[in-house]
């Protein structure tokens, strides 16, 4: 089994980072901090070879270099770009930057890294759906969201990524519709999260809204369908998938003092995904479920849990990281994890190891 070596933690508060240096003056599982300005919510990241990109909101794009990791370095910093921006997405030689339909234009800042530490704009494509999630697997773009032309239904739109480069005015290459679903959409556009709704996994698409889970067969990428769906009486917040698995963070509403995480046997994925328990009662506010390798993460006030997901339908907790923030997503990459929480207008760095 593969070990997670390390796990990158990102605090924000001054409060918050302060503690941070206290931790480091008393644990050797702390290798390195930074702090940098943000001014909004990362929704996504974006990694290339030895440099992080991060979304930073009206502060435009920050570049750190993390080929050291016991000594991060901001080498680009407030990178302008012509709008808030709270997703980043990378594909070879190209990073994407975008941010929520609410608060900006459906713009998307497509950059040339091919000098990873100082990106050019190459141009802004703009596309056509509202309050979408976006999500790049292999050489395809996937959106979903509101065609403003047919707002009453869920519209998932799929793009060759090289037509997002070489276009202003990107031609989608396939397209399929959900009639009477896009109230499902539309009501996520105070909280997207598009990095813990939507996924693609080999042939297929995962989203999560409000009160349903979602699978859709995107093979025939000109024309994906919805094969299955679970409905939900309480409102799901996350999903993570390990194939034939996806684990459901769920509760009544982001106070619910006891979020539940959920496993759902994907197996067949024509058919209603079946519940097969819950793997963790939380008692509190849990966030972000993800999976790298053969593990399983969980978000929740004052720690990580990590769960051995080896074998998929029945992860155990293996170690519980204590950190001293209540909040932060998690974004796995190799041996490394990002944990990333925006609060006032700063945005601190720590690299620590989670294994002694």
């Amino acid at each position: 089994m593969k070990t997670l070596s390390k796990i990158f933690f990102i605090l924000t508060s001054p409060l918050l980072f302060a503690s941070c240096i206290f931790w480091q003056a008393t644990s050797d599982r702390l290798l390195s901090s930074l702090v940098i300005n943000s001014s909004d919510d990362v929704e996504t990241i974006g990694i290339s070879g030895d440099y992080l990109y991060f979304p930073c909101g009206r502060y435009g794009l920050s570049i750190i270099d993390i080929s050291d990791p016991t000594s991060l370095t901001e080498i680009g910093a407030n990178y302008p770009l012509d709008q808030e921006i709270g997703n980043v997405a990378v594909s070879g030689s190209f990073l994407f930057a975008w941010n929520r339909q609410k608060y900006s234009p459906k713009n998307i800042h497509v950059l040339d890294i091919s000098n990873p530490a100082s990106p050019s704009l190459v141009h802004k494509a703009r596309t056509v759906l509202d309050y979408s999630h976006r999500v790049i697997s292999g050489d395809y773009w996937y959106e979903l969201g509101i065609d403003p032309s047919s707002p009453d239904d869920m519209t998932l739109d799929i793009y060759q990524v090289s037509e997002i480069v070489s276009s202003t005015t990107p031609v989608r290459y396939g397209r399929g519709t959900v009639p009477g679903q896009g109230s499902r959409i539309r009501k996520l556009e105070d909280e997207l999260r598009e990095g813990e709704r939507i996924s693609v996994q080999g042939d297929h698409l995962y989203f999560i809204s409000d009160f349903s889970f979602m699978v859709f067969d995107v093979s025939d990428k000109t024309t994906p369908i919805l094969t299955a769906e679970k409905p939900y009486d309480l409102t799901q917040f996350a999903v993570a998938v390990k194939d034939p698995c996806a684990y459901v963070l769920y509760g009544l509403n982001d106070d619910q003092e006891d979020n539940k995480l959920q496993l759902l046997d994907i197996t067949d994925k024509t058919s209603p995904p079946l519940e097969n328990g819950i793997i963790e009662s939380i008692g509190g506010i849990g966030r972000s479920p993800v999976v790298s390798g053969d593990y399983l993460f969980l978000r929740k006030e004052g720690a990580i849990i990590v769960h051995d997901s080896s074998d998929p339908f029945n992860p155990q907790v293996v170690d519980r990281l204590s950190v001293r923030i209540n909040w932060g997503k998690l974004f796995p990459f190799g041996d490394y994890m990002f944990v990333v929480s925006q609060y006032d207008e700063l945005l601190g760095v720590v690299l620590v190891s989670p294994y002694r």
